[in-house]
């Protein structure tokens, strides 16, 4: 009974896929036409290393660069600013918010 079962879910998502498949296929290109690339990062970019994010606060990040550098979101990663470039730091290896300062 287990093998029918699992024959059948096997057959079921094969059809799935090879139909999922063919629906991709024939999306014309033009529907494509509208969308743009944007930028998701801070404009000098490089591997972050530290995330951290303030509880209570959805759009606010910060990330600590394996280049240097601490930077600052407010808008859910749709702008960056640089908040530590001053500072004489090779990496930034981790990063933490405190709860009694966000800030």
């Amino acid at each position: 009974m287990v093998l029918r079962h699992s024959g059948l879910l096997l057959g079921s998502l094969c059809v799935l896929v090879s139909s999922g498949a063919a629906l991709a296929a024939e999306i014309p290109s033009s529907a494509f036409s509208a969308l743009q690339w944007r930028s998701i990062g801070p404009y000098r970019g490089g591997r972050a290393v530290a995330v951290a994010g303030v509880p209570g606060q959805p759009n606010v990040f910060y990330f600590g660069a394996a280049s240097g550098g601490v930077w600052k979101t407010i808008d859910a990663g749709a702008t960056w600013k640089p908040i530590f470039d001053s500072e004489p730091i090779a990496s930034i290896g981790a990063i933490a918010v405190a709860p009694s300062n966000p800030d």
